[in-house]
């Protein structure tokens, strides 16, 4: 259908003129022709992006014993490690692309032919033609995203032994290590499609073929307005962030035995943070027009001229009105945290220090945490009408005496169609861990003092996901069809009558065609999700004066692993599909020869003499209207939640034998939690109508 209009309005492009043609045997004139065409298109674009991205480290390492007597002093064996990877990301893509094709063609035409005229007869004229056309398209966009990454590490190990009088001193193996990695990446990806195509043909056309007639009043008014309008707002961030602590500071004052090695701690995270925006947005608007209002007036093309043809062929009215408009507006926020914040601590104070500490603390913590949130949005609406019209005055009156006037058909076809989309997605994602190791024994006298074995342990998997899926398809396709035809052929007979051999036609045909279809949908999704973990390691025993002491075998142990996940899915389709065909025809067809006798329009059904007028009062009246209104508002919400604590406080004050190891303590935890809302609707308009008023007189 589209490249037949196209190519019927292609081919009348060159004739946007209004030509006056008077031929042999005519003796006035044609005029009153117009044509006026008027296409206006326009298309404005605004884009703003911006994208930062941070990536940073802090690592320190503090290593600062204080040694005064000093025999044996340090005595080697303290190793100290940080490691960070850090990476961010921010990424802005847009494409837009608008498109505006306007074609129109107009023919308003006055032609007289009196054709053979050996009697000389004269006075015909054809005028009022009147073709004008007017289109205008607009297209707007804004796009408007913002892409922002943070990832970030802060890590550092201390020892800092002071040691005053300091026999064996400080024994070594102090091993403390942090490793990182950041990842936060942001993106934001746009593509804007909007078109506009519109075509439009005219033909205005007065012809006449007879003497003393007119053909006129023909007239052929085309209107065609479509507008494009999108919006897109989308805005995503990302953070992803760790922050490490080990800390190891004996304070030994009379120093012997002394610290006696073995300090393990460790940090382990990686952090992972996504934020995604997609969008795609595609606006059509087709629209084609044809219109013809023609008066045609043949008559008698013979001599006798004073009851030839005398009425002309007028009234014909074509007028048609397409509007198409899309609206669509999007706006996506993803945001996403993936933290983690570990720390490890064995602070004892040895004072008087025989024997000291005896090694073995171990600490450990470890996170990996992954947050990442997701937005995709995808629309299409379309607005696709054509209309075609003819409104046709034809009088052909006789070889002799004929005519008649034959007029009043007018068509008129409004079609009105609106897509209107309005989308809001937000999703956000946090997953987040902060893990404790504690082991802080204060032992005053001394002796045989903290006797080793002290392992504590943290384990975190924290996962949250967030997502946002959007559909909308809108369409709107509305076909008219219409044809106002007055036909008057009467009056022929090769009788050379003095009377009333003539027809008359009469004729008030009239369609009017209104077609509105019209779509709007709003869809509002939000989807939260959380995991989140904290964990208590702590065994803090104080013994005083000390004998036996803490006796090792402390054991404590966390484990989390937390998933949360919510999710919002939606599609929306919406369709109108509209179709008219309507005909009002008038047709008089009076008496053809019938020789020997006078013709008064020729013969009737009883075989007497018709002189008659037309046919009148055909009426084509069609209305058709269909809405589609959609709205969705889906919001899930997700939490998985753990926190764990471990705690071994005995405090022993005289402390012969003292605490005697072997506790241990477990705690175990996986979190799931999942949010889901999916979204299917389906709405679809079609109607079809036709409708025929004719009145014939034969």
């Amino acid at each position: 259908m589209h490249k037949r209009w196209l190519a019927i309005a292609g081919s009348v492009c060159a004739l946007a003129v209004a030509p006056s043609t008077a031929f042999a045997g005519g003796s006035d004139g044609t005029g009153g022709q117009e044509v006026s065409q008027s296409q206006s298109a326009s298309n404005q674009n605004s884009t703003e992006q911006s994208a930062s991205s941070e990536a940073s480290s802090y690592q320190t390492n503090v290593n600062a014993p204080v040694t005064v007597d000093s025999p044996g002093s340090s005595n080697g064996d303290v190793n100290q490690g940080n490691g960070a990877y850090n990476d961010a990301s921010s990424t802005n893509n847009n494409e837009t692309q608008q498109e505006n094709a306007q074609d129109q063609g107009a023919s308003a035409n006055g032609v007289t032919s009196r054709g053979y005229d050996p009697c000389g007869c004269g006075n015909g004229g054809s005028g009022g033609q009147e073709a004008s056309q007017e289109q205008s398209a607009s297209n707007e966009n804004s796009t408007e995203q913002s892409a922002s990454s943070e990832a970030s590490s802060h890590q550092v190990n201390v020892n800092a032994p002071v040691t005053v009088d300091s026999p064996g001193s400080n024994n070594g193996d102090v091993n403390q290590g942090n490793k990182a990695e950041n990842n936060a990446s942001s993106s934001n990806s746009n593509s804007t499609d909007q078109q506009n195509e519109q075509n439009q043909g005219g033909s205005a056309s007065g012809s006449e073929h007879g003497g003393n007639g007119s053909s006129g009043g023909q007239e052929v008014e085309q209107t065609q307005t479509a507008s494009n309008e999108n919006s897109t707002d989308q805005s995503a961030s990302s953070e992803a962030s760790s922050s490490q602590v080990n800390v190891n500071a004996p304070v030994t004052v009379d120093s012997p035995g002394s610290n006696n090695g073995d300090v393990n701690q460790g940090n382990k995270a990686e952090n992972n943070s996504h934020s995604t925006n997609y969008n795609q947005t595609d606006q059509q608007n087709q629209q084609d027009q044809a219109g013809s209002a023609q008066g045609t007036s043949s008559g008698s093309d013979s001599c006798g001229c004073e009851y030839a043809k005398q009425d002309g062929s007028g009234g014909q009215d074509v007028s048609q009105s397409q509007s198409a408009s899309n609206e669509n507006d999007t706006y996506q926020s993803a945001s996403s945290d993936a933290s983690s914040q570990q720390a490890n601590v064995n602070a004892p104070v040895t004072v008087d220090s025989p024997w000291s500490n005896n090694g073995d603390v171990n600490q450990y913590n470890k996170a990996e945490n992954n947050s990442s949130s997701a937005n995709n949005n995808w629309t299409d609406q379309q607005n696709e009408q054509n209309q075609g019209a003819a409104a046709v005055g034809v009088t052909n009156g006789g070889e002799s005496w004929g005519g008649g006037g034959n007029g009043g058909q007018e068509v008129s076809q409004d079609q009105t169609a609106s897509n209107s989309n309005e989308t809001s997605q937000s999703a956000e994602s946090a997953a987040s861990s902060k893990q404790e190791n504690v082991n802080v024994p204060v032992t005053v006298d001394s002796p045989w003092s903290n006797n080793g074995d002290v392992k504590q342990g943290n384990f975190a998997e924290n996962d949250a996901s967030s997502t946002n899926n959007n559909e909308t398809d809108q369409q709107n396709k509305q076909d008219q069809g219409a044809a106002a035809v007055g036909v008057t052929n009467g009056g022929d007979s090769s009788c050379r009558c003095l009377s009333e051999g003539n027809k008359q036609g009469e004729s008030s045909q009239e369609i009017e065609q209104t077609q509105s279809a019209d779509n709007s949908n709003s869809t509002d999704q939000s989807a939260e999700s959380k995991a989140d973990s904290e964990q208590h390691n702590v065994n803090a025993p104080v013994t005083v004066d000390s004998p036996g002491s803490s006796n090792g075998d402390v054991s404590q142990f966390n484990g989390a692993e937390n998933n949360a996940s919510s999710t919002n899915n939606n599609e929306t389709d919406q369709q109108n599909k509209q179709d008219q065909g309507a005909a009002a025809v008038g047709v008089t067809n009076g008496g053809d020869e019938h020789p020997g006798s006078c013709c008064y329009g020729g013969k009737n059904g009883l075989g007497e003499p018709k002189n008659g007028n037309g046919h009148d009062g055909q009426q084509v009246d069609q209305t058709q209207s269909a809405s589609n209104d959609n709205s969705t508002d889906q919001s899930a919400e997700s939490l998985a939640d753990s926190e764990q604590e471990n705690v071994n406080f005995p405090v022993t004050v005289d402390s012969p034998c003292s605490s005697n190891g072997d506790v241990n303590q477990f705690n175990w935890a996986e979190n799931n939690a999942s949010s889901t809302n999916n979204n299917e609707t389906e709405q679809e308009n079609q109607q079809d109508q036709a409708g025929s008023a004719v009145g014939r007189v034969s």
